[in-house]
């Protein structure tokens, strides 16, 4: 093993640049002030206007694959975390398979947040591209495991929640690799790093 795969794979643990941001919701409280009912309320609200307002939301699943989601997430939502309510809001939305549909605000992009290294993927594995300078030796390294997960099952997870159209891994492979899985609370909703305030790739 290399001196820069040794590095990545053992010491880098990183933290989030910054605290979350105050989320885009009803209200002005940030996220993890909301009670699990509120998340609940949403949910419905949501599972009730998606098929209102998308031109065509049975494109790719029947309505009943899509209810018969939504009844299991409600079922479940009040026994969840926010990070995985957030994850799992993404994966319903995502369902959809519509590029255009299934972003939820607070696991946008926000550098202020994620974890301060950018990976991208290439047919031999996903690499770091760039870090900040205190992690400059592990880039171009190639990541191997994240958390609790290998490399390839934190990029399957990815795949069921980050929007992108029927067929085309090719928008998870070029937006949902640097953007999800460098973002903390994705990672720790999906249980591959166990907070979100530190993982070790």
């Amino acid at each position: 093993m290399s001196r820069r795969m040794l590095v990545l794979s053992l010491l880098a643990i990183l933290t989030p640049l910054a605290a979350p941001r105050v989320a885009d919701c009803q209200t002005e409280s940030t996220l993890d002030s909301m009670t699990q009912e509120q998340w609940q309320a949403d949910l419905r609200h949501l599972a009730e206007q998606m098929p209102k307002v998308h031109i065509n939301l049975f494109h790719a699943m029947t309505q009943d694959q899509f209810q018969t989601a939504v009844k299991s997430f409600d079922s479940r939502v009040l026994g969840l975390n926010t990070d995985e309510t957030l994850v799992e809001l993404s994966r319903l939305t995502a369902m959809v398979q519509d590029g255009h549909t299934g972003y939820i605000r607070p696991l946008l992009y926000w550098s202020k947040e994620n974890y301060p290294l950018k990976l991208v993927w290439y047919p031999d594995g996903i690499f770091v591209q760039r870090a900040k300078a205190e992690h400059a030796d592990i880039v171009g390294g190639r990541v191997v495991q994240i958390g609790n997960v290998s490399i390839e099952s934190a990029y399957n997870s990815i795949k069921d929640i980050f929007p992108h159209d029927q067929g085309n891994d090719g928008r998870v492979r070029v937006a949902g690799v640097p953007l999800y899985l460098t973002q903390p609370r994705v990672l720790h909703g999906l249980h591959i790093a166990d907070t979100a305030g530190e993982v070790r790739y």
